[in-house]
């Protein structure tokens, strides 16, 4: 518990790697990879604990599987790039995961292309929450993951496309307020204001 597993090279494994205590996952430059052709052939499983992923390594799952797979427990991802066949990270049961960083794609264009997704029976239970990272061909903040328009980012972060059909997210910046409530530009504040009020 509270310890740190370090990479220190690619590593090809035939069964998930399963976490299910308190520890850091520390890729650094290295990658992880799993064949298979089963959508339960995910490589990192997580069934309990605090985990944190770092590192700019690469976590690369069969066709159909998820790269990362959380069952139970809380998993931050700081880092890393998580390249999955159907879904680059895939929340189930109890599951949260909190994204701030790194970056996440799909490969396999017969699936949804959904690179963040909720079990459907586990929306109430388990939660995607974005507050960093890069993601291609998926709008975190816009998609069909639970239906339309579903939004994973967190308040006060938004998500931003960088390059076509690539999104970043990033924290949002306010420069004003009124009554307590942040405003991203100056003429917003100004049309929220009623007479007598004050921009700050």
């Amino acid at each position: 518990e509270g310890e740190t597993v370090e990479l220190i090279a690619n590593v090809e494994v035939t069964g998930a790697v399963k976490i299910e205590k308190s520890i850091t996952l520390d890729l650094g430059e290295y990658n992880i990879a799993r064949n298979g052709d089963k959508d339960s052939d995910t490589v990192i499983f997580v069934s309990g604990g605090d985990v944190v992923i770092t590192g700019t390594g690469t976590v690369t799952a069969a066709p159909y599987a998820p790269a990362v797979w959380v069952k139970d427990g809380k998993l931050t991802i700081k880092g890393g790039n998580f390249v999955g066949g159907n879904h680059a990270v895939y929340a189930v049961k109890n599951g949260s995961v909190i994204i701030e960083g790194g970056k996440f794609e799909y490969t396999d264009a017969a699936c949804s292309g959904l690179v963040l997704n909720v079990h459907d029976d586990c929306r109430k239970t388990a939660s995607i929450v974005v507050k960093g990272g890069t993601f291609y061909k998926f709008d975190p903040e816009d998609n069909a993951a639970e239906g339309k328009n579903t939004n994973f980012v967190a308040d006060h972060y938004a998500s931003v496309e960088i390059e076509e059909n690539v999104w970043k997210v990033v924290a949002k910046v306010y420069v004003a307020e009124v009554n307590g409530v942040k405003y991203e530009t100056l003429q917003e504040a100004i049309n929220a204001c009623t007479n007598g009020e004050t921009v700050k």
